[in-house]
């Protein structure tokens, strides 16, 4: 973490500071440069970050209580990061910019100083030796990496994890077109109906810390994978149904953040309680690997979604001429679904209470290597 947070700082303010301010080749070579090196420096940041959370919180209802945290914590961020628009204007009008470009570079140069600092406290100020009692594994990378991979419910998990992202991807990237090709309505409106959907998925998290006492995370992941699919399946529908467009979108978004709040939370949790199992059994601590290898599904789901999205639009994009718009929904139906369901095949009773067991029989081990 302390490697990667202060690279990963300058090059998110490196990716907005192009050669020139208008089309040209060298733009594109920086981009490339500045993009690949600020999410190779994240993703360094990030991996071992992750893999504190199996530490962090020993117990199943921790480690949801810290998932949550988590997931409120990115919410939050995505909130702070949607400003920089306000903030370019307040800039402009206070400065008078002679380029609007400058306004912007200027408040994204601020926020990423407010990202910096976040990234930094942690690095420094988190006592590892006190917090955590993990030990770095013994085995070789791609022995590890065959470990994860092997393991039947971290492979239901990635199935499941990728899923959910790229159904995200393709929302993401089909938002303006819903909006405008599918409704009749002003592109402008995607920034408010996402915030909507965010903030009203915040509304739902203490419910479903409350919820996940008596539940099983798999059936909530299950139900949010289903339940995202339906709203997918709606999609073919948008401007069809007897209500006014504004009113479809808006609905569109407050249903869609129920599963984004399910999975936006548990999932954390799911892959915690699995890594910290293969730990347990095999005396190797393989968090870091649990963890990177979902960082890297997570990358594939939403690249997926995009090509998903891309290629659909092939069967029609424009007002009148659809299809390929709103064959998104039955493409998100299916593979939500589907995912859904095989999720239920997670056999979470049994990884918990292994887990238990195998915490039991080593603390006595432990207390006597402390004595």
């Amino acid at each position: 973490m302390r490697l990667g947070w202060l690279p990963a700082f300058i090059f998110c303010i490196a990716v907005f500071i192009p050669s020139r301010l208008f089309e040209n080749q060298q733009n594109i070579v920086s981009l490339s440069i500045t993009l690949t090196l600020f999410y190779l420096f994240i993703t360094i940041y990030f991996i071992p970050y992750n893999a504190l959370m199996p530490e962090l919180a020993q117990t199943g209802r921790d480690k949801l209580k810290l998932s949550t945290w988590l997931s409120l914590a990115y919410v939050l961020g995505l909130i702070i990061a949607a400003q920089t628009p306000l903030l370019a204007d307040i800039l402009e009008k206070g400065i008078h910019f002679t380029r609007r470009a400058h306004a912007f570079q200027i408040s994204i140069g601020l926020l990423s100083i407010i990202a910096g600092i976040f990234l930094f406290i942690p690095a420094y100020f988190l006592d590892e030796k006190e917090c955590c009692s993990g030990e770095p594994a013994k085995i070789s990378f791609f022995t590890s990496l065959s470990h994860a991979l092997r393991n039947a419910s971290f492979r239901l998990f990635l199935f499941a994890d990728f899923s959910y992202f790229m159904a995200i991807a393709i929302i993401a990237s089909g938002m303006l077109y819903y909006l405008k090709v599918l409704l009749g309505l002003d592109e402008a409106m995607g920034s408010a109906v996402f915030g909507s959907m965010i903030l009203v998925s915040l509304l739902f998290y203490p419910l479903i810390l409350y919820i996940s006492r008596f539940v099983q995370k798999k059936i909530l992941i299950s139900f949010g994978l289903v339940f995202l699919g339906v709203i997918f399946l709606a999609i073919y529908f948008l401007g069809k149904f007897p209500m006014p467009p504004k009113t479809q979108i808006y609905l569109f978004a407050l249903l869609a953040s129920i599963p984004v709040a399910l999975l936006g939370i548990i999932p954390y949790a799911v892959i915690a309680e699995i890594a910290q199992l293969d730990g347990l059994i095999t005396n190797q601590k393989k968090e870091g690997m649990y963890f990177a290898v979902r960082n890297f599904f997570y990358k594939l789901g939403m690249t997926a979604g995009i090509m998903c999205f891309t290629i659909l639009t092939l069967w029609g994009k424009d007002p009148g001429d659809d299809l390929g718009i709103r064959l998104n929904g039955i493409v998100g139906f299916i593979l939500c679904t589907v995912a859904g369901l095989s999720f239920l095949f997670y056999r979470e009773k049994r990884v918990v209470q292994k887990i238990n067991e195998l915490r039991k029989s080593s603390e006595p081990e432990t207390k006597n290597r402390e004595s």
